[in-house]
This record gives structure tokens, C-alpha cells and sequence, in this order.
């Protein structure tokens, strides 16, 4: 379920780490000899990675790495992470307007007008962090606005779960998985407050995919509940924040944490259709 900025949402199969590996390992082979010159390393498994990152930087200089806990992306790079997330912010202010609607107009009942503020307002949260993260010159409120986003991250995840677990799964536990979710996001934004810079990477994605694909627990009782169009939008939109990942990963060759961007914003959009038109 939906950015960080530097992270995401997405969220996981167990396919998910091959998936990684696949795709780094495949612009390896691409780049190998260009990999072995610049890197002066042996073709073994456990340098592929590194290879291929290293001769695709080579190719395009301007591709800095982290500073002061800050990626270091160039102008184009960052001008197109903040259309990117931008074009998000837009779609989910009107989601969220079209969202209080359809609850309006099916009787606002209390859940479903909280789950709809929920829902947009978090995703309006993270789009505008996010937006705003790649937007500003590094310095110290870039880095502010770094730990913003990556905690608005788990509020999405959390907002996404919302009207499902308030709404479809009220009466089969949902209102038990509401409360652990809405934990595991606090807790998130604990650790990013504390921590800062000094969070490893893969502790924030693990947690990201743990809160996302935490629903498997309750998926016997979402078939029964939910469209099957429903769980195909669903499924549909938690593959795209996982083959997002890969991209996160890749921060260092140039522009793909816009195509993670791209990954996260097609998540939540099929996740948004599912909601308004099979749950609020």
C-alpha cells in the first residue's frame, strides 16, 4: 500500500527479494565490461551489483552520492522526483474530495466518512512531503523534510488499511488489525524521529513491506467480503509497490528514483479505485 520520497510503498510477496536481485543482476550482465573496468573488480556473483552501479555512474558523472545523510541528486533528477510526487499530490486532493462525496452520498455513516478523511488526507501527506522533500536545496530543511517523508510513508500504509479494516472487515477483525497497523506506523515514526540519517535502509523498506502486505493474515475473510474485482485492484496495486522497490534500491544510477516514483503512484491509484468503488 504507497513514498516514500526515498522509500517504498510499496509492499511482500516472497518473490520480492528475487526480484531485486533479477534486476540488478540483469543491468550487471549489461554493463559488465564498462563494470569491471571502472570498478577493477572480478566478475563474481557478489560484485555484479556493485559493478553495474559503478559503470553506469561512470557514464553519467553527475550522479553524486549520499552527503551528510542527503542523496545527492542532480537538478533533472530532482525537478522530475518532484513532478512526479506532485502529479500524486494533485490526484489525491481530489481523491479526497471525491471520496467524502461517495461516503455523503451513501449515508455518511461515521466509518466511512473517517475512512475516507484517513485515506485522502494520508495520502495527500505523503505526495505533499515527498513533493516538497525534492523541491527544496539541500540543507538543513531538506533533511527535516527527508524524515517527514519517510514517516508520512507509514502513515499512508497505515491510511491505506483504513476503510478496509473499518469498513469491509469491521465484524471479522479488522477492528483489532486497525489498532496493530496504526501501532507498527507510530512506532515507524518513532524510529525515524530517533534515529534520522542513521536508520539502515533496509530496516525502513523491511518495515514498509512487513505493514504492507500485513493483510495476508486476514485474506480468507477479505475474499469472502471484498469484489473479486476489488482484490485484483488490491493485488494489482501492492505488485506495483514492490517492483518499485528495486528502483528505491538503485538510487544511484540516475532518474530511478523517479521510476520508483512512477511504481508508487500507480500503487496507490489502483489502490484508490479500489476503495471508492467497492468500499466506502
Amino acid at each position: 500500500m504507497p513514498d516514500s520520497s526515498d522509500s517504498p510503498s510499496p509492499r511482500s510477496e516472497t518473490a520480492a527479494p528475487f526480484v531485486v536481485k533479477s534486476s540488478l543482476a540483469a543491468a550487471g550482465e549489461n554493463a559488465s565490461g564498462a563494470g569491471q573496468a571502472a570498478a577493477g573488480t572480478d566478475r563474481e556473483p557478489g560484485n555484479v551489483y556493485e559493478a553495474a552501479a559503478t559503470a553506469w555512474s561512470a557514464a553519467h558523472p553527475n550522479s553524486e552520492p549520499e552527503d551528510d545523510g542527503l542523496p545527492r541528486y542532480t537538478l533533472g533528477e530532482e525537478i522530475m522526483n518532484s513532478v512526479t510526487h506532485g502529479v500524486g499530490c494533485l490526484l489525491a486532493i481530489a481523491g479526497l474530495v471525491l471520496l467524502l462525496v461517495k461516503a455523503a452520498l451513501g449515508g455518511a455513516e461515521p466509518a466511512h466518512i473517517a475512512s475516507a478523511l484517513v485515506f485522502g488526507v494520508t495520502l495527500i501527506l505523503e505526495y505533499l512531503a515527498s513533493t516538497l522533500y525534492h523541491a527544496i536545496a539541500p540543507h538543513r530543511a531538506k533533511r527535516v523534510f527527508r524524515i517527514i517523508d519517510h514517516s508520512c510513508i507509514y502513515l499512508l500504509i497505515a491510511g491505506s488499511y483504513t476503510p478496509f479494516l473499518l469498513i469491509t472487515l469491521r465484524d471479522a477483525g479488522g477492528i483489532v488489525m486497525f489498532v496493530v497497523i496504526w501501532v507498527l506506523a507510530l512506532l515507524g515514526v518513532a524510529f525515524e524521529v530517533a534515529l534520522r540519517q542513521r536508520q539502515p535502509r533496509w530496516l525502513t523498506i523491511a518495515i514498509y513491506l512487513l505493514m504492507g502486505w500485513l493483510i495476508v493474515f486476514r485474506l480468507p475473510q477479505l475474499v469472502v467480503l471484498l469484489d473479486p474485482v476489488a482484490l485484483a485492484l488490491l493485488a494489482v496495486g501492492g505488485v506495483c509497490y514492490t517492483i518499485g522497490t528495486p528502483f528505491y534500491l538503485a538510487k544511484r544510477i540516475r532518474y530511478m528514483h523517479s521510476v520508483f516514483h512512477l511504481w508508487v503512484l500507480a500503487g496507490s491509484i489502483f489502490q484508490f479505485m479500489a476503495v471508492i468503488f467497492f468500499v466506502i
